[in-house]
């Protein structure tokens, strides 16, 4: 799958996730298991955003 350059590198401990965000939706995605993405809908995204 062809993804766009992500909008945010989050570093969490020894982990690093790439993550997209739009209006409807976000998707995340571990640098250490690029063959899968997760995506999560406005609610969720919105608890995420708001720290």
């Amino acid at each position: 799958m062809n993804m766009a350059n992500p909008e945010y590198k989050v570093e969490l401990e020894d982990e690093s996730f790439f993550l997209w965000l739009s209006e409807e939706y976000g998707t995340i995605m571990n640098l250490n298991d690029t063959n899968t993405i997760y995506t999560f809908q406005k609610i969720q995204q919105n608890l995420l955003t708001s720290y």
